[in-house]
């Protein structure tokens, strides 16, 4: 299983560059107003999308613990079972000892991707346990 999160606001899918006659500036009118930036974090597999929650605003530990009692620890199975991987990015909220502390009691190996890339340095999991996975 994977997480991650993502922001955006009205203004996320904004071209950054446009076109224009030779000799003709490229020009845009909108709005300066920017409303407020909504986050998502899901919870998906190679088969899809399992759970996921949106709020306004950002993600800070305290809601990363919450979706993972909340949203993921329902989907998952001790290892070895089917959802009992998941793996997550290096991001700052991530790194609180709760949710390895939550997955460690539930027999769920928790990954950081950065790990994932650094030849398997993380000490909850083994490159057999992925065999396969890593090209050289």
């Amino acid at each position: 299983m994977y997480i991650d999160e993502s922001a955006f606001n009205e203004r996320s899918l904004d071209r950054k560059f446009g076109w224009a006659p030779v000799g003709t500036p490229a020009r845009q009118i909108e709005s300066f107003k920017r409303s407020k930036k909504w986050s998502i974090l899901p919870l998906y597999t190679y088969d899809g999308f399992i759970d996921w929650k949106i709020i306004h605003g950002s993600f800070d530990a305290d809601l990363f613990i919450q979706f993972l009692e909340e949203h993921v620890i329902p989907h998952a199975t001790p290892y070895p079972g089917t959802r009992s991987v998941l793996i997550m990015d290096n991001c700052r909220i991530h790194h609180d000892k709760v949710p390895f502390n939550i997955c460690a009691e539930l027999l769920i190996v928790l990954a950081r991707q950065y790990y994932l890339r650094s030849r398997w340095n993380c000490p909850c999991i083994s490159p057999s346990l992925f065999s396969g996975l890593e090209s050289n």
